[in-house]
């Protein structure tokens, strides 16, 4: 290869022409068609994609509105203009633009961290973008060495107030896989423009740079690691800027409408994957389902009913106990333990961050109980995550797909499905599917009593920890002494979603009515040997005082408003008469008359 064949297959050194930053430079107000013209220009040297200016939802902003845009970073998009109206244009990173890029977040920060590292003043000199928030852009060359370059964000934990800090992130980088706000675009939130600060050739990315986000590509040949050289180790973003795979080639989807295929329509753009039940590598579907040994269904919805069969010749127990066909049922030909799954015509959608108080409930229970009872038929595992499963595409398993979908209701058909009073019965007594259910009902029991008691929502994980650790090794391991306790890791994720949930909806009027006092008058549980009358009266006595107790906390509340009342009205000289007592109180003229012996005592003891 002579030099100059050298020479061709280097990126092009580009810079924007002028005119195109001239007009990025005046735009001076949301006006479409200058904006659209700006961006389809922009089009011509970069991926583009749209993304939200002024979204609906918080934390939103700047985010694609498209899905699956993310191949965008390999392979241009046409660009389309109806797709910008009223809409931002991002720049998507990576080998399609041909750019990675620094964006600074906290410009204090960040040149302490160049100062720190002994970097010079040198990756300033190429293409700078002012954001609307006045911090910059740096545009650098995507490599095209080899190696595929993602994101990296460096955080500092800062202290706000003497002995309370909080972690702030400093700068990203940003490769592909990944967008950055093209100019042109307008700020959420300051409503000025992404600007073109310095128009200069864009330059290869300082060594600096690529050294925080470079991952090596997972090559077809690349031998299995063994468990154990995975266990602990971070999510790697496995992607090959050589052999970026396709979704099944481009076939056609419409033409296509076999299990397998539905099974992979299910999944998201990305997909956790690993070689063991860890799950710790995300990539693009297709290698995932190539190069994974298991896989993680998504979180935010449920299509697939799933069970862990752990014994011996479980592939038929489903005709066995008389359950219908599953869709899917993956076998480990060298233990003949199963994974069985049955898809559902219509997913049920799951509580998952933000959407909590969006989806119903209805579904979830009756898809919960269905679950439970079919776990109960087939002697499932308890406390199978349903979330994990082994890839049915996997050349480790022997798998068997059949061309089945059922409506919940179809698959209830088949077996009795438990009330909500036995579930409580259930709970009441201690009775649990598996150790993750017990240790998560605690979890919230003591988070209701305790979390009125906590100053901050870190308080009350490290106070819920401890106390679930202390009852994983104690209790967890008394009641399931086959299986012992659960790891830490999966006690420390409990932990952080309970105490988050409800940090969150502790004042929320929908759930607060749950944690002001429980179990505040320590009654004893009923015991469960109790027969249904006897069971019956023991819980109308403790109704009798709870009843009681409220009586008196709420007179003893109404005594201490009134004192402070009189306090107020002696100081300012005021006639202590039922009128002015009851205005000033807020409370009823026939309350204060009735506390009169209490008011008359009251002042008295004042006035003595």
């Amino acid at each position: 290869m002579s030099f100059r064949d050298e020479e061709d297959l280097m990126p092009a050194v580009r810079q924007l022409p002028n005119e195109l930053v001239e007009k990025i430079n005046n735009l001076t107000e949301f006006n479409e068609l200058d904006r659209i013209e700006v961006f389809e220009e922009l089009s011509k040297i970069f991926s583009l994609i749209p993304v939200r200016a002024l979204p609906e939802q918080k934390n939103k902003e700047k985010a694609p509105i498209k899905c699956g845009w993310s191949k965008a970073c390999v392979e241009k998009d046409e660009f389309n203009a109806l797709d910008y109206i009223r809409n931002n244009a991002g720049v998507a990173c990576g080998p399609a633009s041909g750019v990675i890029v620094l964006d600074i977040d906290h410009v204090e920060c960040f040149e302490k961290y160049l100062s720190e590292n002994n970097i010079s003043e040198d990756f300033k000199n190429t293409l700078t973008i002012e954001t609307g928030s006045g911090k910059n852009h740096y545009y650098y060359q995507y490599p095209t060495d080899g190696f595929v370059y993602r994101k990296h964000q460096e955080k500092k934990d800062v202290e706000i107030i003497p002995g309370q800090s909080m972690s702030i992130v400093v700068f990203d980088v940003l490769g592909s896989g990944f967008q950055v706000v093209a100019p042109g675009s307008i700020h959420p939130v300051t409503f000025k423009f992404y600007t073109i600060k310095k128009n200069l050739p864009i330059s290869p990315a300082p060594e600096w740079v690529l050294d925080l986000c470079r991952k090596e590509p997972i090559q077809d040949n690349t031998a299995l690691p063994l468990e154990e050289d995975l266990a602990g180790t971070e999510i790697k973003y496995c992607y090959s800027v050589q052999d970026f795979p396709e979704f099944e080639e481009y076939e056609d989807e419409s033409s296509d409408s076999s299990p397998q295929r539905r099974f992979k329509m299910h999944f998201d753009n990305s997909i956790l994957w690993g070689y063991d039940k860890q799950c710790d590598k995300l990539s693009h579907p297709a290698m995932a389902f190539r190069e994974g040994v298991y896989l993680a269904l998504p979180r935010s919805r449920r299509s697939y009913l799933c069970f862990d069969l752990d014994y011996e010749d479980s592939a038929n127990a489903w005709s066995t106990v008389g359950l219908p066909e599953p869709t899917i049922v993956i076998v480990n030909s060298q233990n003949g333990h199963s994974h069985i799954l049955y898809e559902l015509k219509d997913s049920v959608y799951w509580t998952c961050g933000r959407n909590d108080n969006k989806i119903r409930r209805k579904p979830i229970e009756y898809f919960n109980a269905i679950r439970y009872a079919y776990t109960e038929k087939l002697k499932a595992d308890k406390d199978f995550t349903h979330v994990i499963i082994k890839n049915p595409f996997s050349g480790a398993w022997d798998t068997s797909w059949h061309d089945n979908s059922y409506m919940l209701k179809d698959l209830a058909s088949f077996v009795e499905l438990p009330s909500k009073k036995q579930y409580f019965e259930n709970m009441r007594n201690g009775i649990f599917s598996g150790r993750n259910p017990e240790l998560f009902y605690i979890a919230r029991m003591w988070s209701n009593a305790n979390v009125r008691k906590q100053i901050d929502e870190p308080s009350l994980f490290n106070s819920l920890l401890l106390y679930l650790n202390n009852y994983n090794s104690t209790k967890i391991v008394e009641h399931w002494p086959d299986r012992g306790p659960l790891d830490n890791d999966e006690v420390d994720r409990l932990a952080k979603y309970v105490s988050k949930w409800f940090w969150k909806n502790k004042d929320n009027p929908r759930y607060n009515r749950n944690m002001k006092k429980y179990g505040v008058m320590g009654l004893s549980p009923i015991d469960p040997a109790l027969n249904d009358e006897e069971r019956s009266k023991a819980a109308k006595d403790n109704k009798m005082l709870g009843t009681g107790y409220t009586h008196i906390a709420k007179r003893n509340n109404t005594d201490d408003v009134l004192r402070t009342t009189i306090d107020n009205l002696m100081a300012s000289g005021k006639s202590l008469s039922d009128r002015n007592i009851s205005k000033s109180s807020g409370k009823s003229i026939n309350t204060v008359r009735s506390r009169r012996d209490f008011i008359n005592v009251y002042i008295d003891s004042k006035k003595s």
